[in-house]
């Protein structure tokens, strides 16, 4: 307690209740903290900044030495909402939390701390360590009562003013965004006209090449593939920087995919006003970085949307339809994703009928074949797929459809096409003229500039006849390049070039099967017509259904027929098979038999081609009934013990006798030839042998296009037999 007083003296001359002071609170330090909301206030309001400082001296009144006092004014032009962008007040935290402070002074509360948060947490840390707090009211301890709940209430109540504030603000922000009146940077093509709103660039060649990125996009579909064509006929953007050296300037620049996506999503293009396109996330920002955390709202939540009215390069329908092609080339899970250079065709429009998963296309395999799959289940559950097909059997259907439906519209689709043609030459040769048209009058300007200058003057007049010869030599290199462009690609189609795309009517699948036709060129043509496809298997059957939605509502069903591995996955097996064994009853030899199946419509499972007579033996190997088909009692004495025939092992597995020679070609058999029994095949399989087998029978029936664990594919090692001793 500071008890130095005359008699007659103010107990508190400066406005604080000193008598909460004691000796440790002066053996330690005073902290003024100054602090301004915003660096506009920090050069206007003076004032303020001025009572701040003048704290240091109520500092020295209340007994503090002048080397004892300090300030930390390193938040000026800082909100005082949240702590993480304010060193100051973080160094302040650290001060007090130190013990080496007995005293923080501010101006008032809401300079320390506009978030309960924070302000509640220095006076955690004020009353753990005997701080005290004071402002222009009063002097405060934390550990009163009284002034704990006085300085919540102060608190509170500045956490709410700023609130009130930001409200206030943004309901007059808001109120003026529904007349259409806040504007921020004008994107590429537009400009602020004289009453601080929105206008086209004057430039015509900034507005052409604006209208040539909108018409490329809805012929190309892609983005990548628009930025390339821009680049590779030399078409440079005309862009107004909003800040630098060349602010507000006319400057032409290469396309770039993040530039013409952003004009592709900008609704302001269609002619409408927005406000609320972008809004913050504070789940997404990053700590000390106070401009992130924004994202791109959906159109159904913006909070100001006028439509028509701003100047507008493409109609409203024609802006949705690219957003919503934007949103499908995207690479997720919900989106068909963009064309790209595999071999499937309906990457992206394939479902499937049992559970609706989208359906993907693998590829791989020795003859570098694609599939079908639908694997919702796996990746959800960790189950089994739904169902696999291989893509060739389906694609045929999809492309001999679309032949169809295409043939008959040849003449039409081919002069629609010349005049793509024409349209999209007469685009960029418009571009090159205006090209031109600039890069003289800038030649004119340069040669009035010098002309227009006293010849007395040398400086002046060598500096505008280098600037004038600059301009001519660049004038003379658009000439040239404009000339090589000509020679390349001339103003209209010649009558040689427009027989030939008029030649190409009757040619549709000659044209599909072309070289020249590129997998994402056949994917473009599928999703111009189709609009989705389902697919449909039966269980154990070669038989599948593609169902087609094409564009316009109109439904189609397709049957085909899928390769199968065994007979017994034909529909028609048994049927089959009981004709090809009434025909060896018959005496009809397998050739004969061969060709009698083929005439009646029967087809093998591999590849739905015509029967031999090995394929008539694989067929009836199936059928221990068959004509000639028996096991093999002959010749049992070459046998070694646990051995039996390759033919046998088929009958007891149930199995086709080339699948077992191929399971010994892969090492999943233990096999030798006897060639005291004419060469037949005697393989290793006692009891616990077949038990694997049967196992890894079973496995590649359930999973046909997976590969068997290694468990299931070696084979029992050998046992060494003792050695035969003569006595």
């Amino acid at each position: 307690m500071i008890t130095d007083r005359a008699p007659g003296e103010r107990r508190d001359p400066v406005g604080f209740g000193s008598e909460k002071i004691g000796r440790r609170h002066h053996e330690r330090s005073a902290i003024v903290y100054i602090r301004q909301s915003t660096p506009h206030q920090v050069l206007q309001h003076r004032e303020s900044t001025e009572l701040q400082y003048q704290l240091v001296e109520r500092a020295k009144d209340l007994g503090w030495a002048a080397n004892q006092v300090f300030v930390i004014d390193d938040d000026q032009g800082i909100s005082g909402s949240g702590s993480e962008a304010r060193p100051g007040f973080q160094r302040l935290l650290a001060e007090v939390g130190g013990d080496r402070v007995g005293l923080v002074l501010g101006l008032e509360m809401s300079r320390l701390a506009r978030s309960c948060k924070d302000w509640y947490h220095l006076l955690e840390i004020c009353g753990l360590f005997g701080t005290l707090l004071a402002d222009q009211d009063g002097l405060y301890d934390p550990d009163l009562y009284n002034d704990r709940l006085l300085l919540g209430l102060k608190g509170t109540m500045s956490e709410a003013e700023l609130y009130l504030l930001k409200s206030r603000m943004l309901q007059g922000k808001l109120n003026k965004a529904r007349r259409g009146e806040i504007f921020s940077h004008p994107p590429i093509g537009y400009i602020r006209d004289a009453y601080q709103g929105i206008a086209m660039d004057p430039d015509e060649q900034v507005q052409h090449v604006v209208r040539l990125i909108f018409a490329k996009y809805a012929e190309l579909g892609t983005v990548t593939a628009s930025v390339r064509y821009l680049r590779q006929q030399g078409i440079l953007l005309g862009i107004r920087p909003h800040y630098g050296e060349d602010r507000g300037k006319l400057v032409w620049r290469e396309a770039c995919s993040g530039t013409v996506r952003n004009v592709l999503r900008h609704p302001i293009y269609a002619g409408a006003y927005v406000y609320g396109r972008f809004q913050t996330d504070p789940r997404r920002k990053a700590l000390g970085e106070s401009k992130t955390g924004r994202w791109e709202a959906d159109p159904s939540e913006w909070k100001v949307l006028i439509k028509d009215h701003l100047p507008a390069y493409i109609t409203w329908e024609q802006y949705e339809q690219n957003r919503r092609r934007l949103t499908q080339n995207r690479l997720r899970a919900a989106a068909i994703g963009p064309p790209r250079e595999g071999a499937a065709l309906l990457v992206g429009l394939l479902r499937c009928a049992r559970c609706g998963g989208r359906m993907s296309a693998s590829y791989g395999g020795p003859k570098r074949d694609y599939r079908y799959s639908c694997d919702k289940n796996r990746l959800k559950n960790g189950g089994r797929g739904c169902q696999g097909i291989g893509g060739t059997a389906v694609d045929r259907i999809i492309a001999e459809q679309l032949l169809a439906a295409l043939t008959p519209a040849g003449l039409e689709l081919c002069c629609r096409a010349a005049e793509e043609l024409e349209r999209g030459r007469a685009g960029v040769h418009r571009y090159w003229e205006q090209r031109l048209r600039r890069a003289r009058y800038e030649a004119q300007v340069s040669q009035r500039r010098y002309e227009a200058v006293d010849p007395m003057n040398r400086l002046v007049a060598q500096s505008l006849e280098n600037q004038w010869e600059a301009a001519l030599r660049g004038l003379q290199e658009q000439e040239e390049a404009h000339a090589l462009f000509l020679a390349e690609q001339p103003a209209y189609l010649s009558a040689e070039e427009r027989t030939t795309v008029l030649s190409l009517a009757g040619r549709f699948p000659e044209l599909w099967q072309a070289e020249t036709t590129s997998p994402s060129d056949r994917k473009e043509i599928v999703r111009l017509l189709i609009e989705g496809a389902e697919l449909s298997m039966s269980p154990g059957s070669e038989r599948f259904e593609v169902r087609i939605r094409w564009k316009g509502g109109v439904e189609t069903r397709h049957e085909g027929r899928r390769r199968v591995h065994g007979y017994d996955q034909l529909y028609n097996y048994e049927e089959m098979s009981e004709r090809a064994l009434e025909l060896r009853r018959d005496g009809h030899s397998r050739c004969r038999t061969a060709e009698l199946l083929d005439a009646e419509g029967f087809r093998r499972p591999s590849d739905g081609g015509a029967f031999t007579a090995e394929a008539v033996t694989a067929l009836l190997s199936r059928r221990p009934e068959s004509l000639g088909y028996h096991k093999r009692t002959s010749h049992a004495c070459h046998l070694r013990a646990g051995e039996r025939w390759l033919s046998d092992l088929a009958v007891d597995l149930e199995m086709p006798y080339a699948s077992l020679h191929a399971w010994v070609r892969r090492g999943w058999l233990r096999a030798r030839k006897v060639e005291e029994a004419a060469g037949m095949v005697a393989v290793t399989a006692d009891a616990e042998e077949m038990s694997r087998l049967r196992q890894l029978r079973d496995h590649r029936r359930e999973y046909p296009h997976y590969s068997p664990p290694a468990e299931l594919t070696t084979p029992r090692p050998k046992t060494s037999r003792p050695r035969r001793t003569q006595n």
